[in-house]
């Protein structure tokens, strides 16, 4: 299974005290699906994957991409 990592990513930053990276899931899942069903493929799929001490964000249908992109954060210390 694929891992997420910040080398996969499309774009990262920092923000408001945390590192953010966002990353194309471009396949496993309709974009029409219900929400739930999206949800659901995310955490079960998806998620587990994600480097280490990052967490989910936000998700949104881009078609530039033709897939989903997953943000993740992760809190950091100055």
């Amino acid at each position: 299974m694929k891992k997420y990592t910040v080398g996969d990513c499309v774009r990262q930053g920092f923000l408001a005290g945390r590192h953010f990276f966002v990353f194309v899931v471009d396949g496993g899942i309709d974009h029409n699906a219900p929400i739930e069903k999206i949800r659901d493929y995310l955490k079960e799929e998806i998620l587990s994957n994600v480097q280490k001490g990052y967490k989910f964000e936000s998700v949104v249908w881009s078609n530039k991409f033709k897939g989903f992109l997953v943000q993740v954060q992760k809190p950091m210390d100055f």
